[in-house]
């Protein structure tokens, strides 16, 4: 039999029982230690992770949260060009491209809110940085915000008629008789002639009558090359073939200067074709003033006489080149003349521009008499 028998220098067991209690308090505390530094590792990482999230993001909520235009007015100036035929959509992203309005979408939203948006015409206009939409456009939408010059170019003008009314528009003179002088510059296309045909100008006939508009940076060459080029649109749009460009053009330009009104021209432009046909002399007096270079409607003897190129009553057929620049009316007609028989005309009163047709050398001397006759009621106006 075992009994409890104590070794000499053992601690008593309730000794034991307290050590080991207190060692594994120590083990509990160390744990708890490592707990408590884990979790302020963990909060710690949490904390630096979040903050550079929401640097990140910052920009991206920035954009989302804030205001989709600006406030307005803006401050300084910056030149902007509204395209023809540009959409909302189009003319938002040209403002917004150039710093005028926060974006295109606030500008189509803006426009989609007001009905003047709808007159907003093409052209330059001095604009606002920073502006807000609603802004741009009440300042789009008024015509006088245009930085552009108009001019008008009425049936029937001569080149050097036109070059003035240009140069009143603000295109210098001495710029215009250099592209003049020089057609290459301006698109002249193949079928005009030169001066090796008798032609004075090749530019004449080919500038139309219509409204223009010069807009900053255009040059003398630029608003030339764009009459040259609404000539051959209208050429086109009239349905002249292709070879018959000069023809149509150097016979309208004579219904231009001759008919009194545009509802004569087809009538004009049948005694032009019959007379070709069985060679008769169009004995013109327009292409008579141009041959010598004067405005009237009436030429004396010895201006008829004229060897000019342009003068019908001297040479048979159509003169050199076109002795004005017709407008669409006279084209078609120049193209379609009506059916008839008539081989004169007479524009009896200049005034009202009533013209009276005739095939017989009776009817011409009929109509002459009334022309001379309104020509004794308005001495001054028959030069």
């Amino acid at each position: 039999m075992v009994s409890d028998v104590q070794l000499p220098g053992a601690p008593p067991p309730s000794a034991r029982v307290r050590r080991s209690v207190r060692a594994q308090e120590k083990r509990r505390k160390r744990r708890r230690q490592r707990s408590r530094v884990a979790v302020l590792v963990g909060l710690a990482l949490v904390v630096v992770a979040g903050a550079l999230v929401w640097w990140g993001a910052k920009p991206i909520i920035a954009s989302i949260t804030a205001p989709d235009d600006f406030p307005g007015p803006g401050s300084g100036s910056v030149m902007i060009t509204v395209p023809e035929g540009a959409t909302g959509r189009q003319i938002g992203r040209v403002l917004a491209d150039q710093g005028v309005v926060k974006s295109a979408k606030a500008f189509v939203e803006a426009a989609n809110a007001d009905r003047r948006a709808a007159g907003i015409r093409p052209g330059t206009y001095e604009m606002r940085l920073e502006m807000s939409s609603p802004g741009a456009i009440a300042l789009l939408a008024e015509p006088a915000n245009r930085i552009s010059k108009t001019f008008t170019v009425a049936e029937g003008k001569r080149v050097s008629e036109i070059v003035d009314i240009i140069a009143k528009a603000g295109i210098p003179k001495a710029d215009l008789e250099a592209a003049v002088a020089d057609p290459a510059l301006i698109g002249l296309p193949d079928y005009a002639k030169g001066a090796k045909d008798g032609v004075r100008n090749p530019v004449e006939g080919f500038l139309f009558p219509s409204t223009y508009e010069i807009e900053p940076g255009d040059t003398a060459v630029t608003v030339l090359t764009r009459m040259v080029a609404q000539t051959q649109e209208e050429l086109s749009a009239a349905g002249v073939p292709e070879g018959k460009e000069w023809d149509v053009l150097r016979t309208a330009s004579i219904l231009q200067a001759e008919g009194g009104k545009e509802s004569d021209f087809p009538k004009v432009a049948r005694v032009v074709e019959n007379r070709l046909k069985i060679g008769m002399k169009l004995q013109m007096d327009s292409t008579v003033s141009y041959a010598v270079q004067r405005f009237g409607v009436t030429t004396t003897a010895k201006e008829r006489a004229s060897t000019s190129k342009y003068n019908t009553y001297y040479w048979k057929g159509l003169p050199a080149g076109p002795i004005s620049n017709p407008g669409a009316a006279a084209i078609e007609a120049a193209l379609s003349p009506a059916n008839g028989t008539w081989i004169f005309f007479v524009t009896v009163n200049p005034d009202t521009g009533e013209t009276k047709f005739g095939t017989t050398e009776a009817q011409k001397q009929a109509m002459n008499r009334e022309f001379q006759q309104w020509l004794r009621d308005n001495p001054q106006d028959t030069n």
